[in-house]
Parts: C-alpha cells; structure tokens; sequence
C-alpha cells in the first residue's frame, strides 16, 4: 500500500508539519516522482491498489490545494513506478522508469 498523506519539514525549527487539505486527491501510491515548480509541487505515477498509474497532480503550496491535470495535448507517459521527474524551464521531464509488479 502507499500513503496520499503530505508532510513538510522546516529546517530551521527541525519540525514536520502534516499539511491538512480539502476536496481530491491523488490515490494513495508509492514509487512515484514529484518535482517542485514555483509554488506548486507536481506528482506523477508510481504503483497503487490497481497496479502503475499515470495521472499527473499539482499540490499548490500556498493554498494546500490538489488539482489533477487532465486537460493536457499529446500523449502522456505510460503508467510507470521509480522514474524521475525533472523540472526544465516551463515544462515536466520524466524519463525510464519501470512496471509495477501488480
């Protein structure tokens, strides 16, 4: 199983903090990536009760919000576990990775 949960640590006061929000979410998973862009934090993939996953969230930091990017062009990676994914100017890159073992 995996969590959905969201924790920040402040390294100054060396505290975590569990980040309360409302509305969606992504499902709980593990072996996914995320990448800070700007204000946001995006997350990609990794493998949940159903097996790899694909769907791209972005966490906006300063409202503690979820929203799920679906209106997208292209075509998006495959669903994937233990990739990276990199922040390059104004885009999202993921590269490798590799299939879950559901």
């Amino acid at each position: 199983g995996g969590f959905n949960d969201v924790l920040s640590f402040d390294v100054r006061a060396e505290q975590w903090t569990r980040h309360k929000f409302v509305g969606a979410s992504p499902s709980p998973r593990y072996d996914h990536s995320a990448c800070r862009v700007a204000g946001s934090m995006y997350v990609l993939g990794g493998d949940g009760s159903g097996g790899s996953l694909n769907d791209l969230w972005e966490y906006a930091l300063d409202t503690r919000t979820w929203t799920q990017v679906v209106n997208t062009t292209g075509s998006g990676p495959s669903p994937r576990v233990s990739h990276p994914l990199v922040p390059f100017g104004n885009r999202l890159v993921v590269f490798d990775g590799d299939l879950a073992n559901s």
